[in-house]
């Protein structure tokens, strides 16, 4: 069932980044709320990708393919509407990623600690 909405998730991802500008305004994408839109979507994007890892470098490697999944997508708007190449939103994507390794890290640790407490 995750992979189902994991799939569904980057679908509507990369529809709402080749979006033309109108639809992005009228879906209130742009503006001051821009920023944390891509660093809560790329935060539940890692949450998605990493929810199952079992060790923190499954963990980290997962965190390096939705890196590139933020850089493909930017890398989408560009040749397509030949604006320049959001490297600002990148970094805000990349924020959203680290919130979620870290959110993943401790829930990793909790469980360790806890493994250890039983045996």
């Amino acid at each position: 069932m995750i992979r189902i909405v994991t799939f569904v998730w980057l679908v509507v991802l990369y529809c709402l980044s080749v979006a033309p500008f109108h639809v992005k305004l009228h879906l209130r994408t742009m503006g001051r709320w821009h920023n944390v839109g891509h660093a809560l979507a790329f935060f539940v994007t890692l949450l998605l990708f990493g929810w199952d890892a079992r060790t923190v470098p499954m963990l980290l490697l997962r965190s390096g393919l939705v890196l590139c999944v933020a850089l493909a997508l930017e890398w989408v708007e560009f040749a397509m509407y030949h604006n320049p190449y959001e490297w600002s939103d990148v970094c805000i994507d990349g924020i959203g990623i680290m919130l979620g390794v870290l959110l993943l890290g401790m829930v990793m640790l909790q469980r360790a600690s806890g493994t250890k407490r039983t045996a």
